[in-house]
């Protein structure tokens, strides 16, 4: 079996999303309690955490994790959820959006915003936007 495309390690507070990847292929998803980080853990341990295991951070933690906090090209690949009132939907339709605009990559160590219409991908010197509508695998998105 290869590696799979997206592997994640969901925040304490969406740790109840990981039954959305359960049957997908393509995921990786741990939560930071299987990842052994019990809950309150400081955001930069789990952050590097899911650093050195070549996870992407998913997270909805809109006021202590931002890009000023966590910046770009630092040791991070972090995606940040938009809001608090998300749907199992929402999350997976935005995190398999990354595979079908071919952001993965462009993602990895940078500040990803998952947003209700488009990704911004924000690195140390360009912001790389994909909106929703602009490309046919993604404009069901809403």
């Amino acid at each position: 079996m290869s590696d799979p495309d997206i592997r994640l390690l969901l925040d304490e507070s969406i740790l109840g999303f990981k039954k959305v990847f359960r049957d997908k292929p393509g995921y990786d998803v741990l939560t930071c309690l299987e990842a052994g980080h019990p809950r309150g853990t400081k955001d930069a341990i789990l952050i590097e955490s899911a650093f050195a295991d070549h996870r992407f951070f998913l997270t909805n933690d809109f006021d202590t994790i931002t890009p000023e906090l966590y910046p770009p090209c630092k040791r991070a690949s972090i995606l940040r959820l938009p809001r608090n009132k998300i749907s199992r939907e929402y999350v997976f339709e935005r995190v398999n959006a990354i595979q079908f605009l071919r952001l993965a990559h462009r993602a990895v160590t940078h500040f990803t915003f998952l947003e209700d219409d488009k990704i911004e991908v924000v690195t140390h010197n360009e912001t790389i936007e994909r909106k929703f509508t602009e490309y046919e695998e993604t404009k069901h998105i809403t």
